[in-house]
């Protein structure tokens, strides 16, 4: 009988983006993502299938939250530099 996952992965997810931003995939070990998501190794393995798969869930994360916003606001303001001198 599987085990219920017992940590927020959506949560997770969010936080491994922000590690992997900081450091960068290749300075980013499994060590640095289980200490800093508060899970263990085996639950790592079990939610993404290792550290590729937390970074894919990462980047589908970025593209989807922070990419698509930013996606957003570029296309209801047809001139970027009116969007940017209504800013200042």
């Amino acid at each position: 009988m599987a085990r219920t996952r017992e940590f927020d992965t959506e949560a997770a997810v969010s936080r491994a983006m922000e590690l992997f931003w900081l450091r960068g995939y290749e300075a980013t070990s499994v060590r640095d993502l289980t200490q800093h998501l508060g899970i263990g190794q085996g639950s790592l393995y079990a939610a993404f299938g290792g550290k590729d798969g937390l970074y894919r869930a990462a980047l589908e994360h970025y593209r989807t939250t922070l990419a698509a916003a930013a996606l957003r606001g570029l296309e209801e303001e047809a001139d970027a530099r009116v969007r940017r001198s209504a800013r200042c």
